[in-house]
């Protein structure tokens, strides 16, 4: 009878122990929750459900010249597979056979371009990604791998996304909540013997640059944007912004002497102290535009940190355009250099090239 009585009382204790423990457990899961949520929420950043935002592995870097990093933006005009696409893309009425046949001719401009990273605007989502990896031929297909957050355009569907041979360290985010389509990532980068702390957004901003009634949004946009450039060089990377930013410079002329309606430039160039540096300002004048309008719209910013590595800059305009299945728009690429050491002889003349 004593067991009996002990063993009663045992599971008694048991069931009582676990009522508690279980709920203050999931209380507890709750609060963590909730405190992760409270964090992501202060910078904007959202936690959208993505099957290639974050990075599998140890973060690789798989360039072969870790000397020099090539950094491309190009906007690739409605990048979907043709099935079941939103009404407003083009694909939707063209079908998958023209859709197939436009990220062949895409994925034919990267294995040219070869950049180690590729901020690519319009393009569907994860699926649609591999889609154009695929079509990377190999050796170089295997040197990419695709980063993508799924953004909050629910009209056009179309997102931002990250073709790189150098992964970042935890995956990409959101961190704007005005810009639909945007990302950003963190990376270690080495540049010969510098190791640099880099952060990269890259965004696609609402369009029709003139559109006065368009102003006030993709000014707000630029806002946040610049925004989070400053909380991500404030807590120590170098700072790269770039996009399609459907707008043109108040300080660096296009072809055509676009003039903007907006202080979308100023506002990005000021993310950080001294200001950030528009590359496309290296760009022959002539060679100033990356939209078939002959408009610059298409934007690379550099802290003032790695200006001293851009060492060129350019835009293709031999792509195939939009009736033989390519873009309107030209890729944007910049090159930065590790320096190298100045060697001097023994009368003090520099012997470097």
């Amino acid at each position: 009878k004593a067991t009996v009585s002990v063993l009663y009382w045992y599971s008694v204790m048991l069931t009582s122990i676990q009522s508690f423990l279980i709920p203050m457990m999931l209380g507890l899961v709750a609060v963590a929750i909730a405190l992760f949520a409270s964090s992501e929420a202060k910078h904007g950043r959202a936690a959208s459900a993505c099957n290639c935002c974050m990075v599998l592995g140890k973060g690789d870097d798989r360039r072969i010249d870790k000397n020099e990093l090539r950094i491309t933006a190009i906007n690739m005009r409605w990048l979907f597979d043709g099935v079941n696409d939103p009404n407003v893309s083009p694909t939707n009425k063209l079908g998958e056979r023209y859709a197939k046949n436009h990220i062949r001719i895409m994925a034919g401009h990267l294995h040219t371009l070869d950049s180690d990273m590729i901020f690519i605007s319009e393009i569907e989502d994860c699926s649609t990604a591999e889609l154009l990896l695929q079509s990377i031929p190999a050796p170089l297909r295997d040197s990419y791998r695709f980063y993508l957050v799924p953004g909050t355009d629910t009209t056009t569907r179309q997102n931002v996304g990250l073709l790189t041979k150098i992964d970042p360290k935890k995956g990409v985010f959101r961190g704007a909540r005005k810009v639909s389509k945007h990302l950003y990532a963190n990376m270690n980068i080495h540049l010969g013997s510098n190791l640099v702390n880099m952060s990269v957004v890259a965004a696609h901003l609402i369009a029709r640059p003139l559109d006065r009634s368009r102003v006030e949004k993709r000014q707000l946009q630029a806002t946040q944007l610049s925004e989070l450039g400053r909380w991500l060089s404030e807590g120590g990377s170098e700072l790269i912004i770039t996009g399609d930013f459907n707008d043109y410079s108040d300080a660096v002329s296009d072809f055509k002497n676009s003039i903007p309606i907006t202080s979308v430039m100023s506002t990005l160039r000021s993310s950080t102290s001294p200001s950030m540096f528009e590359v496309s300002s290296l760009l022959n004048k002539e060679n100033r535009y990356t939209h078939q309008s002959k408009t610059l719209i298409d934007h690379i910013l550099v802290s003032d940190y790695l200006r001293q590595f851009v060492v060129n800059v350019s835009v293709w305009h031999e792509v195939e355009d939009v009736k033989n299945g390519g873009s309107d728009h030209f890729p944007i690429t910049v090159i930065l250099r590790a320096k190298e050491k100045e060697l001097h002889n023994s009368d003090g003349e520099c012997l470097s090239e």
